[in-house]
């Protein structure tokens, strides 16, 4: 939290007065790197983390409702730095499903059916835009849009490359690659593309083998969602296989130090399952 607030801080300086208080910070994406007049900055690896934290504390019947507004406010602070700091398209809609997942959890049993059945078809329209390359998807997306094109660009580059190593991938390559648009030439990083960045470079095999552990730690987190541990391992992991599928890959340099944490609160979970299913069967017998 200190970290995004800092960065809000720097941000502000630079966009809304002028001073480059912390330049190290602008020059990692590039000061050309915006949407509309500001100049961006990416957030940490525990961005997401924190959000699920906050939405787990909110969530914990034993928190009095006077100490749940710090949690609120972290959440809030979260929502305002990936919204206007980082102005990430794919971060906001991983925050928005990640908070509608929260709420299919509630006490109340109608709101929480509903937000199921939310959760579950925007889940499936927004996987489906990425995924099927069709005119209607590009006329969607605004295909004219210069970064939006270039995705779409360095999408068939890659995947020509791939469709013979389908197994194992082509294997590792270089990041970058310049592509030529309307608008100007742009070099296109692999790592743009997220979970099919692994795909590509290590093919079906690969994929499997390294998303499997969040998988499973997900299912591990909806299992045992009633425990503050479950449930923040829940969000958690929700949030990392949809930032992974939306252009952010887990295993980017930015993002891999998530990767023990989430493992380490997976097996707080774990633990506690296997405690309470020793005091239920303490309890029977």
């Amino acid at each position: 939290m200190i970290a995004l607030m800092l960065r809000i801080l720097v941000w502000f300086l630079y966009n809304k007065v002028g001073l480059n208080l912390m330049p190290g910070l602008f020059s990692v994406m590039g000061y050309s790197w915006s949407h509309g007049s500001g100049i961006r900055l990416p957030g940490t690896f525990l961005d997401g983390f924190l959000l699920s934290y906050s939405l787990s504390k909110i969530r914990d019947n034993r928190l009095k409702h006077r100490r749940i507004y710090p949690y609120l406010i972290c959440a809030g602070i979260s929502l305002y730095y990936v919204y206007y700091v980082f102005n990430s398209r794919s971060q906001i809609l991983c925050f928005l499903l990640v908070i509608m997942l929260s709420f299919a959890f509630v006490n109340n049993r109608i709101f929480s059916s509903l937000a199921k059945v939310l959760l579950l078809v925007l889940c499936c329209f927004f996987i489906a835009k990425i995924y099927l390359h069709t005119d209607f998807l590009q006329s969607v997306l605004n295909f004219y849009d210069p970064g939006t094109q270039v995705r779409f660009l360095g999408f068939d580059f890659y995947q020509s490359d791939w469709l013979n190593h389908k197994i194992l991938g082509f294997g590792i390559v270089s990041d970058g690659n310049i592509f030529h648009t309307w608008y100007n030439s742009w070099i296109y990083y692999l790592s743009d593309l997220g979970i099919v960045n692994t795909l590509f470079q290590f093919g079906y095999v690969g994929l499997i083998i390294l998303f499997s552990p969040f998988i499973f730690s997900f299912f591990i987190g909806l299992k045992n969602n009633r425990s503050l541990n479950g449930y923040f391992l829940m969000l958690s992991s929700f949030y990392t296989i949809l930032s992974s599928i939306f252009f952010q890959n887990v295993y980017d340099s930015p993002r891999i130090l998530i990767v023990p944490f989430i493992l380490a609160l997976m097996q707080l979970s774990m633990k506690d399952d296997k405690n309470n299913e020793e005091r239920h069967f303490y309890n029977r017998v």
